[in-house]
């Protein structure tokens, strides 16, 4: 009778799927723990605005269901300012400018609502970023002198 040696092959095998699925259970709780965690939902769209003089944007919105921008500009100059126009456009679409009453006066520190229609905003998503471009013209009062106040806003469509 011959003697066999004895096979470690299948034992080895065993160690080997043994070591590798446990880690790979590991790494699979810790990627449902992150994601439960919300670590791979992508950061909201934040909102901003720049550039703008004397007359700024205090607040706005960009609205899908009626298609406008609605800016609340603010006085920041100290004089009274007589605005005389507010155009602009979205995501390079122009909107409809909006229509200012006949000497519109702002005294300083107080806020006027505008309203750009038919942006082509209709198309977007809930929370989908946009960049709107927005110049408003305005005559200082003390000094007559026409001036335009230019800069962008951006943010989600809400």
């Amino acid at each position: 009778m011959k003697y066999k040696k004895p096979s470690f092959k299948g034992q080895i095998s065993m160690e080997y799927v043994m070591t590798y699925g446990w880690m790979i259970l590991i790494v699979m709780i810790v990627g449902v723990v992150l994601w439960q965690m919300g670590a791979f939902t992508p950061p909201s769209v934040s909102r901003g605005c720049r550039g703008f003089s004397q007359i700024t944007v205090l607040d706005w919105k960009a609205s899908a269901a009626s298609d406008n921008l609605q800016l609340t500009l603010t006085n920041d100059a100290g004089t009274k300012l007589r605005l005389d126009g507010v155009d602009g456009g979205v995501d390079g679409r122009g909107c409809t400018p909006s229509a200012i009453p006949a000497n519109t006066e702002i005294r300083p520190g107080r806020t006027y609502q505008a309203n750009l229609t038919n942006c082509g905003i209709s198309g977007y998503k809930l929370g989908e970023y946009y960049r709107a471009n927005i110049t408003i013209e305005y005559y200082n009062a003390g000094s007559n002198i026409l001036h335009r106040s230019v800069g962008i806003c951006w943010g989600g469509i809400e």
